[in-house]
């Protein structure tokens, strides 16, 4: 219950993000169900990326990770593939246990192409090395 009106009625925000107002008493009973997952700022999500701005149809999930909580409501996302995405609904997120993104850092044991980057893949074998730089480029 989100308000209690002067006239009896109640205004109610649903688990799943609905929301409705003017609710009789006789169609509200208790709930022992614990409150609902709310998102924080660092949370691991999928969020239906541009679904807020287009709506549901042709939308998908991507797993990312909430950048900011806003006070209106809604929240910011870094997804995992780079892309980035400002007012998301509460409605479009849900929680993700997906792993983060592995990104290697300068002493990360990898297999890498030998040449691929400046040849391309076609004939390049795969090594084991060690990250010796991480460069911003």
């Amino acid at each position: 219950v989100s308000t209690v009106r002067a006239d009896g009625t109640y205004d109610v925000d649903y688990d799943d993000g609905d929301a409705e107002e003017c609710v009789q008493r006789r169609f509200l009973k208790r709930s022992d169900a614990p409150l609902p997952w709310e998102p924080a700022k660092g949370s691991r999500v999928e969020a239906r990326f541009l679904a807020s701005s287009l709506g549901v149809v042709g939308t998908t999930w991507y797993n990312g990770v909430v950048s900011t909580v806003r006070a209106d409501g809604t929240y910011d996302v870094d997804y995992d593939d780079g892309d980035a995405e400002e007012c998301v609904q509460r409605r479009f997120l849900k929680r993700s246990d997906a792993p983060l993104p592995w990104e290697p850092a300068k002493g990360s044991r990898v297999e890498a192409r030998f040449l691929a980057s400046s040849l391309g893949v076609v004939g390049t074998t795969w090594y084991n090395g060690v990250v010796s730089t991480v460069r911003a480029d």
